[in-house]
């Protein structure tokens, strides 16, 4: 189940931001992938929300800087 999130999450990062999906992992940040804005920053959240049926807090949206700081949220909120 867990890979099956961060494969999820991988997936909607690289939709959202309009990159390929082998260019995405769990180091991948808005440092580092350059359309990683605050539009598409709160577009990824509605994905995210609408994907795993969890609404994401503000304060948990500001934490939201990494495929893995993504990955750990969502897997507290479905466990």
């Amino acid at each position: 189940m867990p890979e099956d999130i961060l494969k999820n999450i991988i997936e909607l990062v690289a939709d959202v931001f309009g990159v390929p999906v082998d260019d995405i992992d769990a180091k991948s940040s808005k440092d580092n992938i350059k359309s990683w804005d605050s539009i598409n920053h709160l577009n990824l959240v509605l994905a995210l929300e609408e994907t795993f049926q969890k609404k994401i807090s503000p304060e948990e949206i500001e934490q939201m800087t990494s495929v893995e700081h993504i990955y750990q949220l969502i897997k507290e909120k479905i466990s």
